[in-house]
């Protein structure tokens, strides 16, 4: 009985899963946090509702957070109302000078430019008798970049000729078994 050219085979196999593989592009997403320093040193306002909204205009591709950390020098608690495009979309409790709000998640959001607001609302209390007149702080947002990745795939009828392939190999592995023990 001829030898099977098992060498030959493998090679011929190899080329045509080579020639059928491609690559599927892979989305991931890099974070970048940025601090914007926010000080409004006149609310124009008679109310606890500061009329100034600072806005920063960011970009990203889905991931949205804020975190705000009022200013340690303040001389009574804030209330902080974060806005993206013009819509609130998160309100605070009370923060004392220096004390966060902790990240919170605003997103995900569509993929483009955004802005985000932030407005201040005095609360009772310290030198605040009624009316907000000054505020500050840091706001750290995060957003992210699309990163694409390719990975290497195989088409369906590489998959199909892998399978075969190890179909037959353990076919002639069984085989060839077979063949020296009966010898």
């Amino acid at each position: 009985m001829r030898p099977f050219p098992l060498k030959r085979f493998l090679g011929l196999i190899t080329m045509a899963l080579a020639t059928s593989s491609g690559y599927v592009p892979s989305a991931a997403a890099a974070t970048t946090t940025v601090p914007f320093p926010v000080s409004v040193p006149d609310c124009q306002t008679s109310t606890e509702l500061c009329a100034v909204i600072p806005t920063e205009q960011v970009t990203t591709s889905s991931v949205l957070t804020v975190d705000f950390t009022a200013s340690p020098s303040h001389c009574s608690d804030i209330i902080v109302h974060i806005l993206v495009d013009g819509v609130e979309k998160f309100v605070s409790g009370p923060l004392a000078p220096g004390v966060g709000t902790g990240v919170e998640n605003l997103g995900p959001v569509s993929s483009g430019g955004h802005t985000v607001g932030i407005q201040a609302e005095g609360v009772i209390g310290g030198c605040n008798t009624g009316v907000i007149a000054s505020w500050g702080g840091t706001l750290d947002i995060t957003t992210s970049t699309a990163t694409s990745t390719n990975v290497p795939t195989l088409s369906e009828w590489a998959m199909l000729i892998l399978v075969a392939v190890m179909v037959g190999g353990a076919f002639l592995t069984l085989r060839h078994r077979r063949a020296t023990r009966s010898v």
